[in-house]
């Protein structure tokens, strides 16, 4: 009877450490699973943050090339100021018409030699 009490008990011994073994490997299989996600998750989120330096690196470079045209676009508002204080303005057309009109020989009557010599009386 000890022998048969003895065999129960590694045979109850066998089966729960069989079942022991089971669980062990269902967990040990469910972690090699997670990790092989994980692995995945962070290669993934790897090329990700990869994409997204060279996204980055172009719209700064974007922005650098915006940011030197509106510095060659207000240089040249710049000039273009320069040159328009440097243009006449209407008032100053309108003084040179008037200074024009003065002497133009078409409009006025000019006096010659001849007549300007009978006029004082030297002929």
């Amino acid at each position: 009877m000890a022998e048969n009490q003895s065999a129960l008990v590694m045979k109850e011994l066998v089966r729960r450490s069989n079942r022991e073994n089971r669980r062990l490997r269902t967990v040990e299989q469910k972690l090699d699973s997670l990790e092989s996600r994980l692995n995945s998750l962070e290669q993934r989120e790897f090329n990700h943050q990869k994409a997204l330096k060279e996204k980055l690196t172009a719209v700064e470079s974007r922005l650098k090339n915006l940011e030197n045209e509106m510095v060659k676009v207000q240089n040249l508002i710049e000039k273009i100021f320069e040159k328009f204080e440097k243009t006449a303005t209407k008032r100053d057309v309108k003084e040179l018409e008037s200074m024009f009109d003065l002497i133009n020989p078409i409009s006025q009557k000019f006096v010659t030699r001849d007549e300007l010599d009978r006029k004082l009386g030297l002929k």
